[in-house]
């Protein structure tokens, strides 16, 4: 059985074409600018990352690090998730004053475990 449609019926709909932005800006909004310009108020000084960037090339990447303090990050995170895989993400206190007697216990309980895991070491000769 034929359904009677015609390849013309078949055919999407004319739908508005949508652009996309322009890199440049530009646009139809009034306040859109062509280019980036610096404020009256903007200064030249180096940013973090070139500061950054001459501390590495001066000092190498180990020496930067130590500088800078790289793996405090890296300690801060670790005891966050240690924190959140024995306690959980959420307390369950609902008062103020409350939720800060759960998290300092919880840092209490997590500090003995972890004590308890540890070797104990002496120094010898």
């Amino acid at each position: 059985m034929k359904s009677g449609r015609t390849a013309d019926d078949c055919r999407t709909p004319n739908l508005p074409v949508r652009r996309r932005p322009q890199p440049g800006g530009g646009g139809d909004h009034p306040a859109a600018r062509a280019s980036a310009v610096p404020s009256a108020t903007a200064t030249n000084s180096p940013s973090q990352r070139d500061r950054h960037i001459q501390l590495i090339t001066e000092r190498g990447r180990l020496g930067w690090q130590r500088d800078v303090q790289y793996g405090r990050r890296s300690l801060g995170e670790v005891a966050m998730m240690r924190y959140t895989q024995l306690l959980g993400r959420t307390l369950r206190a609902r008062s103020l004053p409350a939720q800060k007697v759960e998290a300092a216990v919880g840092c209490k309980l997590m500090n003995i475990i972890t004590s308890l895991g540890m070797p104990l070491s002496r120094k010898s000769a």
